[in-house]
This record gives C-alpha cells, structure tokens and sequence, in this order.
C-alpha cells in the first residue's frame, strides 16, 4: 500500500502544474501536447525513478531505458531517483503502482499490466507491479524511432491472467478499499486481510486495507461494524454459521459473528465471483440489496491446515489467557472439540519412560503408527512408514511445513523425514534437502524463534493454494513447549499469542475456502503447569503424559473422529484426514486400538 501511495502522490506532485493548468477554461481549445520519441523530440528529457527504499527495480528500468535511448538515438539522457521535473514536465518517469493516471482518466493496473501514459510533455513507463516493470520498458523501447509521436493518453498492455475482470454494479473491484473497525478482534481484523490476499493470490486483483479511522472513500467493502454511516441499521441476531453480506449504495457490507465474520467474504469469492476463474469478465449485480441472513455450509475437504502447538496442554491456554492479553483461544470456537492421549511407544506397553518425545509423538500424528522415543518415520523396528504430508503429495496435492523450530525438529522432521533418531541432525537435514531438491515439497520453513509465524502462514498458503489445487500444510509453534522446557512463565505465554494469531489468520483463510478443514492440537503437555494459590507455575522440566486439547473447524463428518468419549488417540487423526481427504481406509496401524 505505502508503494501505491508514495508514487501516486509523487506523480501527482510532479504534475501539478500540468493539473492546475487544466481548470483554466482556454485550456478546452488548445491541443495537448504530444511527445516525439525521436533525438530532437527527448533531447531535453531526463529519466526518474520513483524509489521508497524498494527502488532497485525501477532504477534498472530507468537505467534500461536510457541505454535503450543512447542506442537508438544517439542520445544520453540523465537518470535520477525522484527528482522534480520542471513545469514543461520533459521527464520520463519509471514506477511500479495500481493505478496510473493521464489527461484525468484513472486506469487501474493489475500486477502484470503494464502502460506508457502522456500527460503533455511527461511520459509516464508504469507497471502494476516491479515485476512488470521490465515489460513496460521494453513496450516503451520498442516504440522509439526517428519518427514515433505519443499522443495524450493511457495505452495498457494486459498481462496474461487465469482469470478475467470484475465489476460491482458496473464499477472495477479494484477502485474499492477494504475496511475493518479499528481496534477490532483478530478474526475480523484478519477476515480484511485474507480477502485481500484471495483477491491478489488466486485473480492478481490487488486492494488496499484500512481501518475505519482512515479517509473514507467512495467504494468500500466493509468488513465488520465500522463507524461508516449506512442507509440501513441492522438489527438482526445470528445463529451459528450465519452471516450477512448486503450492498448500501456503493458500499458492501459484510457481518458475523466469531469466525462467521467470513463468510461474507467467502460468499463474494465462491457464489458472486463464479465464472471469473475461466477468464470471464463477472459484473456482480445481484448483491442484496436488503440485511439478508445466510446460512454457511462448509464443504467435503480436500485441503487441511494441521497446526501443532509443541508442549500446549489446555493449562497453558488458560493461563496464557489470564496472563496476556488474550481474551479468547480462536479455536475453543470451534465445533467440535475434544482432547487426545499421546503416550509413545516407548511409554505404553514397555514403560521405559513417563511420556512421549516430540519425536515419537510427531510421528504419531504424521502416520497413524505408535513408536519409540526419538523414531521419527519409522515404527518400533525403525522401518520407515508413510506420514500425511507424502499420502497427499502422492494423491495430487501441495504441500508445506512450516515450523518456528529448526526444520530439522522432532515435529517438523516427523512430516518430511525418516530415521531412528531425532539427534542425527546432519541425516534429517540431507533427507530433507533431497525431498526440496527433487520438488516433493513445495513449501518448507523452519529458522527457529520468530515472530513473524502468520506473516510465513500466509506466504505458505499464498504458495500451495492460489491455483485452486488441494494442499496439505502443517504448521508448528515450537517455543511453547520451549519456554516450558525453561520453566519460563514470563515468555511461554507470548508463544501462545503468537500461535493463537496464526489460527485466527487460517481460520477465516478456510472460511474462505469451505472445502478446507483446520485441526488444532499439541503433541504433549510440557511443564506440568499447574495452578496453585492463584499463581500460574511449571512444576516440572520435562513432559507429562496428560491429554491435550483438539480442536477442528470445516467438515461436518468430524464426529466420526471425535466420537463421544473422553478422549481419541493421536494416532487418529492422520488416520482420519488419510481417509476423508484421500479415499485411503487403510492408513497407519490398523491393528492399535486405544
């Protein structure tokens, strides 16, 4: 966004003279000015780039341009990052924006557009995004000759899209901004933000997002109760899995209630935008026009989000949600919650030890197969077996895992590799070289602590989902079993957060896309945490052998997993997405039974 504005305003600035020059009433019979692409015709031009800080792109272009100029026509025209430009305007200008304007007609550029543009004496070279940058300097280059004129205007060269254009009511989508409430909750906050990245992933339709608290403009997809002033009040209460999209003059109006708060996003998506996919030009003209309550209806999965908090047992939510401020666990909104037993192999039946490792139980529930402590892969006789993520691979589907440990964690590795310890960091990080290398997996992160864990969802996700295809991804918070480890109650808590913000981002994400299903759980209890005279503590080091919290969102079968008991084993779970997704009735151990 800060792209757009910055070169919009800069042009604008640059323009001024040309603008103001317009509301004088001679200016309705004095022709404009052409540009001749000739020597004599650019031999007082200069060449500018528009940089923010991000520039190398555009200053390449400008750079390729006035080569190009010295080449053809023998002359060399300076080249400089946002310079002013004169009232005569004889300036070649370079910048990568989503919309350009020319002679007081605003074009609206997708990000693989690209178009020359006279204003006068100024010629504009933008593209709707840097990578298209070089595509408008080479349309511009091509037209240089000893004879070429430009006339007033905007000439656009159209990228190759998979899908086509839409209009509201006659009117781009891309002249609309998207609103949230400032100050809002997480799942509405980003319900504006995943639309956003729908729109650009899947259509290349770039739209800004804003708070309320900003200018208000014309056209706004509005997302939750922000303070814009609407034609009608609404008074209506929603049931679950209800929501309400309505268009109010040139507003579109979208509200619900928890993770709900989507589905007037995923309705545009889904039902209003139909056809555009097969490169068709969709006009939406049949939003209601009255508060309407819909019902939303998720569909039969193909895709999954497998989100692994390491070490969080339902005490270190509680007390994440008494010590931060974190009102809610988005998934305790979920529909079907339930908790799993997770003892390994090397608990049950040999009792060697207390509780599971993260290897065993990541191997758990990556293949539906009991094993030993630090196996990873490979069941009891260290022979490998299957694990999800390869079961969808093999069926047609993406796949990613991303975790804030090191890609060669128990957890993480449990999803790619296959070995019998945990330990051999060296073996875990050549297989899962060779699984990148050869292109078994499309999306594979892991660098340790940080807080950028939604920012990485979302480039995931961006990855596996944008051409339709089903996807598998598993997603790992590593530090909360970390910081439990350290008996740390000053920082486990943020991990939580930080954990609990993915899932908000992911679960409006698979709003959006009904045929996805989301599971939260953990792979043990770290710490046993506990709370004793009012005072959240950790009264031990290591794992416990206590049940964990699951959580599912997006596939009404789920009770088929769920059950009515107390709880379910870890190994379930695969065994459930193996046969749901992918048809595979056999997956895992058959012969283990809870």
């Amino acid at each position: 966004m800060f792209k757009k504005i910055f070169s919009i305003v800069l042009v604008l600035a640059i323009c001024m003279p040309l603008f103001a020059a317009c509301n004088d009433p001679a200016d309705d019979v004095k022709p404009p000015q052409v540009v001749e692409l000739t020597a004599a015709g650019l031999a007082d031009y200069k060449i500018v780039y528009l940089a923010d800080g991000e520039g190398a792109s555009e200053k390449a272009v400008a750079e390729k341009i006035s080569a190009a100029i010295a080449s053809a026509l023998s002359v060399t025209l300076p080249v400089e990052a946002n310079a002013t430009v004169a009232d005569d305007g004889k300036a070649i200008i370079v910048y990568a924006a989503e919309s350009v304007t020319a002679s007081k007609n605003k074009t609206y550029l997708r990000t693989k557009d690209s178009a020359v543009a006279v204003e006068n004496a100024k010629v504009s070279v933008v593209a709707g995004s840097e990578d298209a940058l070089d595509f408008a300097a080479d349309n511009f280059i091509s037209k240089l000759s000893a004879s070429t004129v430009l006339e007033q205007g905007v000439t656009v060269t159209e990228g190759t899209y998979p899908a086509g254009y839409v209009n509201i009511d006659g009117i781009a989508i891309e002249r609309y901004d998207i609103v949230y409430p400032k100050g809002c909750d997480l799942l509405t906050y980003y319900t504006a933000v995943a639309l956003r990245d729908y729109l650009v992933d899947v259509y290349d339709i770039k739209l800004d997002v804003k708070s309320d608290s900003e200018v208000e403009t014309v056209y706004e997809i509005l997302i939750g109760d922000t303070n814009r002033i609407l034609d009608v009040d609404v008074k209506v209460e929603l049931g679950e899995n209800q929501y309400i999209l309505f268009k109010d003059e040139a507003k579109v109006v979208m509200l619900g209630n928890s993770y709900m708060i989507a589905g007037g996003a995923s309705a545009l998506l889904n039902k209003y935008m139909a056809g555009v996919s097969a490169g068709n030009t969709v006009d939406i003209t049949t939003l209601p026009r009255t508060v309407q309550v819909e019902t939303f209806a998720w569909e039969t999965p193909k895709s999954v989000i497998y989100m692994i908090g390491d070490g969080m047992g339902q005490n270190h939510i509680e007390a994440t949600k008494e010590l931060r401020d974190m009102p809610e666990f988005f998934a305790e909104q979920f529909p079907y919650i339930t908790n799993i037993q997770t003892y390994s192999y090397s608990v049950l039946p040999l009792r060697e030890t207390e509780a599971t490792d993260s290897a065993a139980a990541g191997t758990a529930l990556a293949t539906g197969w009991k094993t030993l402590n630090s196996h990873l892969g490979v069941d009891i006789d260290s022979e490998p077996i299957q694990n999800i993520r390869e079961l969808a691979r093999s069926k047609g589907a993406k796949t990613a895992v991303l975790t804030t440990d090191a890609i060669t964690g128990a957890t993480p590795a449990a999803f790619i590799c296959h070995h019998n310890s945990r330990f051999d960091t060296d073996i875990l990080q050549e297989q899962i070289d060779t699984v990148v290398a050869n292109g078994e997996i499309d999306y594979c992160w892991g660098d340790g602590d940080t807080d950028e864990l939604t920012d990485l969802a979302r480039e995931a996700l961006s990855v596996i989902s944008k051409d339709g295809d089903p996807f598998f991804i598993m997603i790992e918070e590593a530090h909360i079993d970390k910081e439990s480890h350290n008996q740390n109650m000053s920082t486990m808590p943020d991990k939580v957060v930080r954990f609990n913000d993915c899932i908000s981002y992911c679960t409006v994400f698979a709003v959006m896309r009904p045929d996805t299903m989301v599971i939260v759980t953990a792979d043990h209890e770290t710490g046993f945490l506990k709370k004793a005279s009012g005072i959240w503590d950790f009264n031990k080091a290591y794992h416990s052998n206590s049940i964990v919290p699951l959580f599912v969102l997006g596939y009404e079968g789920i009770t088929e997993l769920i059950g009515t008991g107390r709880h379910i084993d870890n190994t379930a779970i695969p065994k459930f997405i193996a046969k749901v997704l992918y048809g595979v009735e056999d997956f895992g151990d058959q012969n283990f039974k809870k």
